[in-house]
């Protein structure tokens, strides 16, 4: 998961520096807004591709035949309940930080 946010903070840092330098000045609103709306999209989608497969080993074309064997994973009690509790908490404080600041815009 925390991969995952590197790599999404990663593409939307790329992302905001091709608007920085290309769009920044642009005129044309409809071209920045859609760009913008693409970005973040692409943001979170680029992340969850598998360019390796996609490529091949080489890189030179594709690959579909490739078989993983995954390693065995063994899941502990506590483990699990540690990293739900730390979402939990990650959730709710999310959702109360965001109630808190929409209430004080509302006033």
């Amino acid at each position: 998961m925390i991969i995952y946010l590197l790599k999404v903070f990663a593409s939307s840092f790329v992302f905001w520096l091709i608007y920085r330098v290309f769009l920044r000045t642009d005129t044309f609103f409809e071209r920045n807004r859609f760009y913008l709306l693409l970005a973040t999209l692409s943001s979170f989608l680029l992340p969850l591709v598998e360019w390796q497969s996609i490529l091949g080993s080489n890189g030179a074309g594709l690959s579909f035949a490739q078989t993983q064997i995954l390693p065995e994973i063994e899941i502990g009690r506590d483990l699990m309940y540690k990293e739900v509790s730390v979402l939990t908490f990650l959730k709710w404080l999310s959702i109360g930080v965001t109630s808190a600041y929409l209430i004080h815009e509302v006033q």
